[in-house]
C-alpha cells in the first residue's frame, strides 16, 4: 500500500511539471499557444520586451514580475511559443 502512495505523488508531480510552462495574471493562466493579445488583456504591458533566442530560433521576449517572480514570455507570429 506504501508503494502505490509513493507511485501517486511521483505521478502529480510529473504532472505537475507539465504546468511548469504557464504562469497566472489574475484569474487566468497564460500558456503555449496563447495569443499574445491575451496576454497583453490579462497580464498588461510587460516591464521589459526584446528579441532573443528561444530553443535555438528568434522569438519576441516579454518579461513580467509578480509578487518578486519574474516570468518570461517567449512569443513567435503572435502566439506564445515557451514560458519561464
Amino acid at each position: 500500500m506504501r508503494n502505490l502512495y509513493i507511485v501517486v505523488i511521483v505521478l502529480l508531480l510529473l504532472g505537475s511539471a507539465n504546468n511548469a510552462e504557464a504562469f497566472r495574471c489574475g484569474n487566468t493562466f497564460i500558456k503555449k499557444g496563447d495569443s499574445i493579445l491575451k496576454i497583453l488583456e490579462y497580464c498588461g504591458n510587460p516591464l521589459y520586451s526584446d528579441y532573443t533566442t528561444y530553443k535555438g530560433r528568434i522569438a519576441k521576449l516579454y518579461i513580467y514580475k509578480f509578487n518578486n517572480i519574474e516570468q518570461r514570455v517567449f512569443l513567435r507570429a503572435g502566439y506564445v511559443i515557451g514560458v519561464l
